[in-house]
């Protein structure tokens, strides 16, 4: 299981990410529990209706992409995204 800080992650405050969170576990979408390893931390998980939610939301998101920045552009500008997109994983990876 990888662990991730959130709040660093999501670049929220601690507050706003608090009150996502206890929307998102109302609706079953996370389940909060104490951190075995840090008695001050907890782990968020996804759980089925989460990740349900995810799946479903995939080909709108998938269609918006598409229209709003893959449609508009032409073949060198593809390939220019692409270049950029590339090198940003890499930065990003080596982080």
């Amino acid at each position: 299981m990888k662990r991730y800080k959130l709040a660093g992650v999501t670049e929220f405050e601690k507050s706003r990410l608090h009150h996502h969170l206890t929307r998102m576990a109302a609706r079953g979408l996370v389940a909060r529990e104490q951190d075995p390893v840090n008695s001050r931390g907890t782990l968020i998980t996804l759980t089925i209706d989460g990740r349900t939610a995810v799946e479903r939301a995939i080909p709108a998101r998938e269609r918006h992409i598409r229209r709003w920045l893959i449609d508009p552009l032409d073949r060198a500008q593809l390939d220019t995204l692409a270049d950029i997109s590339a090198h940003v994983t890499r930065c990003l990876r080596e982080h």
